[in-house]
């Protein structure tokens, strides 16, 4: 989408005639606000604000309201923007307050375009297609793998009933994560079977994979915390 450039704002023109309101749409989800706006087109805060007021535009909430002042309702068209959201871990509190909606509507939103089933069926195929992992995949290398928030992995890892135990850093810098460095994960593996319990080469490699031997045998389970991502990752993805 082409944006005026702030020349045109000299052309004699009206100020608020100069404002365009797809574009004043696209920067502001692009997180500028009033003054952003205005710098732009060379005009007004004030000029800015009267323009939003006219066509019903937000810059603290964002979106597009009716003429009534109400939020307009999800469409098709928010299936993107709003996948984003979730993907960043956003609850149905968060995103209703960003649309102006109630959480019940992003929830009937979400049911009505199976969003959810969705990822869960993303992250479930990619925990299959590797049974090469001996401890069960982790939030870690999920998250990579498809940039979802961590919360949201471990939330369809544990409804999923893979059989894992997962205690994550909530705070955990995705920068870093991405960069499969300075990540800190512990968790539990409840047994694979009542009746097979891990053998002491699985738990001996698991204990080497974390780098400091912190782990403990017993009952088929292992636990330890993985201070070397690096080499974590070499030997569970």
């Amino acid at each position: 989408m082409a944006l005026l450039c702030p020349e045109e704002s000299r052309n004699g023109k009206n100020q608020s005639d100069i404002l365009d309101k797809e574009a004043v749409l696209h920067m502001i989800a692009e997180g500028k606000n009033d003054k952003d706006i205005a710098e732009h087109y060379n005009c007004s805060r004030r000029t800015v604000i009267r323009f939003r007021q006219k066509h019903g535009i937000s810059v603290e909430r964002g979106g597009l309201r009716d003429n009534t002042g109400r939020r307009k309702e999800l469409g098709p068209e928010n299936l993107a923007e709003i996948m984003a959201y979730i993907k960043q871990g956003k609850s149905n509190s968060e995103i209703a307050g960003i649309y102006e909606c109630t959480a019940r509507t992003v929830l009937n939103y979400r049911q009505q375009h199976r969003i959810d089933e969705g990822i869960e069926k993303e992250i479930n195929d990619l925990v299959e297609s590797d049974p090469a992992l001996i401890f069960g995949p982790t939030v870690a290398s999920l998250t990579i793998k498809t940039g979802y928030a961590p919360k949201l992995v471990k939330k369809n890892l544990d409804k999923s009933g893979h059989g894992l135990r997962i205690a994550y850093n909530s705070y955990v810098d995705l920068k870093a994560l991405q960069r499969q460095d300075s990540y800190v994960l512990s968790y539990e593996r409840i047994d694979r079977c009542p009746h097979e319990p891990y053998s002491d080469e699985e738990e001996e490699k698991a204990g080497a994979a974390a780098g400091d031997g912190n782990y403990t045998r017993g009952r088929g389970g292992a636990r330890r915390s993985a201070h070397n991502s690096q080499a974590y990752s070499s030997i569970y993805g």
